[in-house]
């Protein structure tokens, strides 16, 4: 990297020791994990109002991609070196160009114009690796994996912004589908198929014309579907769903290879019915999975509309607590948390409380205020042990203040409780 204007506004942390990324451990990241990885290491390397240039990660990811040890400098003498499975991050007080300086020297003599034309052309064929076509900093389009200045994975061959050879799944950075296995530039093996505006499709396929499939995924290229299958042909997955991006099934998913599904499978979505008039409390019975291996069953003996009056009124009437049981199917403890999806809460006090209690060592609570916000956290990091099952009860008061509360009327909760893996 040459020197220039930005560089000099760019301050090093004196306080800053050699970092070392272990290789081993940084191929089995994500993508989008290797890339806060890099950002998190340049982040504390520099001063903290410097921006971290999308530039700067693309050249180290590139040289934790080569197959041989190579070095850069990042601005202020920032060394990044590969050295067998380590990168080393250090600050030097100069950049070692010297070896360098005397292999172009003696070169130029021979070489001179033709080595210019070279280098031109060169650096304009980069100019079009690495490309992030849709702004979330990581590269899309056009991956060189290997650092040698040409284009392995998700190759674009007509300049649209899609790939068409050598296509990864679900950014994992290796070819799956319409793979180049000759060189001639022309995909040969496990073909993607266009799915857009209805057309049929059984195979590897791409619903939205953005070049990946998303359908009937063949991850071996045996022509037979391995995830996110959609066996009833309205270009929705419903079998051997992949939701994590590992290539394995976590949701609905056939075990024996039967056609239909096994384990993991959802019973029914939790639907929820508003009503006009008063406040009400809705929330049809039904099963749902929020992740592998915890089946949540909700209660089917309550009626899904309930009234809700202030608990310091003669004619208030309890509200019917909702109970569901959450299941461990799998032969090992699960941690997870309660977690509130709210579709919707436009009560406007804090009056309308919960409690959540529960058997076999799952969560309790005191009353609590009602979420308005989706996806608020009740308790974390709640253990159930392997083949094994914990009740709960969800109860609600609606607090009175021994005063009218009319801005209350007529509002509306629609939500429920679910269970996620917790981090």
């Amino acid at each position: 990297m040459k020197n220039t204007e930005e560089e000099k506004d760019v301050v090093a942390l004196k306080d800053f020791k050699p970092t070392q990324l272990n290789l081993d451990e940084f191929s089995n990241m994500k993508t989008q994990q290797q890339f806060a990885k890099v950002k998190e290491i340049l982040k504390s390397a520099y001063s903290e109002d410097t921006k971290i240039l999308k530039e700067w990660i693309l050249e180290v990811i590139a040289v934790t991609c080569s197959d041989k040890d190579d070095l850069i400098y990042l601005p202020s003498n920032l060394r990044v070196e590969k050295k067998n499975d380590i990168v080393t991050f250090k600050f030097a007080k100069k950049r070692d160009f010297n070896k360098f300086l005397i292999v172009i020297f003696l070169l130029s003599f021979a070489v001179g114009t033709l080595a210019a034309t070279y280098f031109a052309v060169f650096y304009l064929s980069r100019a079009h690796l690495n490309k992030d076509i849709d702004g979330d900093g990581i590269p899309d389009i056009n991956l060189d994996i290997n650092n040698d200045g040409k284009a392995e994975i998700n190759i674009d061959v007509d300049n649209d912004d899609k790939p068409d050879l050598n296509v990864d799944y679900k950014g994992n950075r290796k070819s799956i589908f319409n793979i180049d296995q000759d060189s001639d530039g022309v995909a040969d093996f496990n073909m993607i198929n266009d799915a857009t505006n209805g057309k049929a499709c059984s195979l590897n396929c791409d619903t939205d014309g953005d070049g990946w499939p998303e359908l009937n995924i063949d991850l071996d290229g045996d022509g037979v579907a391995d995830v996110d299958i959609d066996t009833d042909g309205d270009q929705i997955a419903d079998l051997n769903l992949d939701t994590t991006g590992d290539g394995k099934c976590n949701l609905m998913c056939d075990t024996n290879n039967d056609g239909a599904c096994d384990e993991f499978c959802i019973g029914g979505t939790f639907e929820h019915v508003d009503q006009s008039g008063t406040s009400t409390v809705t929330g049809d019975p039904s099963i749902d999975i929020s992740t592998g291996g915890l089946v949540i069953t909700y209660d089917n003996n309550v009626d899904a509309t309930q009234a809700i009056l202030p608990d310091d009124m003669t004619s208030a009437v309890p509200i019917p607590s909702r109970t569901f049981v959450i299941e461990n199917t799998s032969n090992y403890p699960i941690i997870y948390r309660l977690v509130w999806k709210i579709n919707s809460n436009d009560f406007v006090s804090d009056n309308l409380k919960y409690r959540v209690t529960s058997s076999n060592g799952g969560a309790n609570t005191e009353f609590l205020t009602v979420p308005k916000t989706n996806n608020t956290v009740i308790a974390r990091g709640i253990t159930i042990p392997a083949r094994s099952s914990q009740t709960y009860t969800l109860s609600f008061r609606f607090v009175g203040l021994n005063e009218e509360q009319n801005y209350d009327q007529g509002r509306q909760l629609n939500g429920l409780v679910t269970a996620e893996y917790d981090d």
